[in-house]
């Protein structure tokens, strides 16, 4: 550990069974026998006996080590970036096609149910189950995203929310803002990632001929997805060689970096920014701006608190809330494409954000001033939607201020 790291030591608590978007490229740098070397190093030095110890960041040393730096995966982000610049100056000197631009929005979407209905939802939670052709469609999907197949984007998904915020989360934001963005994706894993990530069940995803299928063809699924198929349609749409020069460029490689970009902002901004009615104590966050460029996740807080609700949030589109997401799932499940979806119970969600917006305005972050002049924040922390009458406001503010029982105020 660096000296200048202050560490808590936490409980690796079976109880915290829950997920989050990520993205990985190369291995880190680390072959599997140098991974199961440092790890068993790291265990035996910090814990002789039991599961290893995680610990929350509270201050670091440089968030980039140079001696763990992955220059391949640095290389390779760098060069994508590039591209994605040349991206825009081709848009901007006229080059492409409106339909072409059009096409990059549409794939932004796509690519995106890929990780948000596909990898994180359907397969690193278990949130619902979807049957064959609707699981191959996803992982196709998924391909087009690029951020790693199926299993290794699970896995690092349920490490994150086993150890979330600590040196076993893949992107800790005890770090940083930079590292729990793209940062992690730049350097070795700390060893106690690798040391949980090993202790993660994955036989339910190893059983999956989808997921084993586009883990073996990874890369010919990346390369016919991410980047010929677009290169194909922008053919298409525009016409002849300058389309499918388009169609690669803006639709292939400047979609690819946003959507890692917008995937990223789930591990970054949601952990930052926003508000946390069902679980102020911990670090995500409700934020609207992360929901709309990660097409529904961006309701945090919720999902972090309940990861396996297949929903991720507590509303959804006909209650005001952005979450396309949600919404392709109820529609594929109109279709009979899904079962089982898994929700929390409503019933649990009022009370909850009762007894927290009470914790908080004792605390003094939220004061009775504020809640009596953002109907808004009411709304949201009391299931206010459609109830909003004056004088409820005014009585939730004084539930909030002054302790009056929230009985008669939730049935």
């Amino acid at each position: 550990m660096p000296d200048k790291m202050q560490v808590a030591t936490l409980a690796n608590d079976d109880a915290v069974g829950e997920y989050v978007p990520v993205a990985s490229f190369h291995d880190d740098g680390f072959s599997v026998a140098e991974e199961v070397a440092d790890a068993h190093q790291h265990h035996h030095h910090h814990h002789h006996h039991g599961a290893p110890i995680l610990r929350a960041v509270v201050e670091t040393a440089p968030v980039l080590p140079k001696d763990k730096l992955v220059w391949y995966n640095i290389v390779t982000l760098t060069l994508w970036h590039i591209g994605a610049l040349y991206a825009i100056r081709l848009i901007c000197a006229g080059r492409v096609a409106s339909s072409v631009s059009a096409l990059g929005v549409a794939l932004w979407w796509a690519s995106g149910l890929g990780i948000t209905a596909g990898a994180h939802r359907l397969w690193a939670h278990k949130s619902y189950s979807a049957k064959l052709e609707l699981r191959v469609f996803l992982a196709a999907l998924n391909s087009m995203a690029f951020q790693g197949s199926i299993h290794e984007w699970a896995r690092d998904h349920r490490t994150h929310h086993k150890g979330s915020d600590t040196t076993a989360d893949p992107h800790n934001m005890g770090r940083g803002f930079f590292f729990a963005h793209m940062g992690w994706v730049c350097v070795r894993k700390h060893p106690d990632v690798f040391a949980l990530g090993r202790k993660i069940p994955m036989d339910d995803l190893e059983a999956d001929a989808v997921v084993a299928w586009q883990k073996r063809h990874y890369l010919l699924s990346v390369l016919a997805m991410c980047y010929v198929a677009p290169a194909l349609l922008g053919a298409w749409l525009q016409g002849g060689p300058d389309g499918a020069w388009a169609g690669f460029w803006v639709a292939g490689v400047l979609r690819h970096v946003w959507v890692l970009h917008m995937t990223w902002l789930v591990n970054s901004a949601a952990h930052m920014w926003g508000d946390k009615p069902y679980d102020p104590e911990s670090k995500p966050s409700e934020n609207l701006l992360v929901s709309i460029g990660a097409i529904g996740e961006g309701w945090h807080n919720y999902h972090h608190k309940f990861p396996s609700d297949y929903a991720a949030g507590e509303y959804d589109v006909t209650q005001g809330s952005y979450n396309p997401t949600k919404l392709f799932i109820d529609c594929c499940a109109a279709l009979g494409l899904v079962t089982d979806r898994k929700r929390q119970k409503r019933s649990t969600l009022a009370g909850l954000r009762v007894k927290n917006a009470r914790l908080a305005s004792q605390r003094g972050d939220l004061t009775c001033k504020q809640l009596r002049a953002d109907d808004s924040l009411l709304r949201t922390l009391f299931d206010t939607r459609g109830r909003g009458a004056a004088v409820l406001v005014e009585n939730m503010a004084q539930l909030v201020c002054f302790g009056t029982s929230s009985e008669n105020f939730l049935q």
